[in-house]
């Protein structure tokens, strides 16, 4: 018979899984949609296209996106600085919670090391269930965003949240 102290005595070892590298490359050209996309990979594409189109406007030297990594990119601003990316289709505790452990992972990574970002930015659609309930004039989001999960590595990296929706980029309310 099974007991639990038999199955937390249990030694578990498995053979190691082969990881594939992790790389930021620079998107030169506006990354296309397929048919075979979901909403939220159609919403990342289309951050993506508008942080292309835009880079010289945004102060943006290059766009990269991320492959096998946590989070979904980076931009090197025009004065060298490095800020990641992360893309949110729909915005709430369970995903802020989400964002921010991918970011402390990159930012505990060889290449998030490498970059020493000091800030990061979470794109997002649209908040869902109690964080699109208004509180006066604002969603509870962006109060739950910037009391919350706005700051990770005890205050050296700000995490900074941006609304994208039909093409247009939204910071929190003042």
């Amino acid at each position: 018979m099974l007991t639990i102290a038999t199955l937390v005595d249990r030694k578990r070892s498995f053979a190691p899984r082969p990881t594939r590298s992790p790389a930021l490359r620079e998107i030169d050209t506006m990354p296309q949609l397929s048919a075979l996309m979901t909403g939220p990979a159609i919403f990342e594409r289309r951050v993506f296209q508008c942080l292309v189109k835009g880079r010289q406007a945004l102060g943006i030297k290059a766009v990269l996106a991320a492959q096998n990594m946590l989070i979904d990119g980076g931009l090197v601003l025009h004065d060298g600085r490095f800020v990641a990316i992360e893309m949110k289709f729909r915005m709430n505790w369970l995903k802020a919670c989400q964002a921010g452990w991918q970011f402390e992972k990159f930012l505990a990574s060889a290449e998030g090391r490498h970059r020493s970002p000091r800030s990061g930015i979470v794109f997002f659609a649209a908040f869902s269930g109690d964080w699109a309930r208004s509180i006066g004039d604002v969603e509870r989001g962006w109060v739950h965003w910037y009391t919350g999960h706005s700051v990770l590595a005890q205050g050296a990296f700000r995490l900074h949240l941006i609304r994208f929706n039909r093409g247009c980029l939204y910071p929190s309310p003042s």
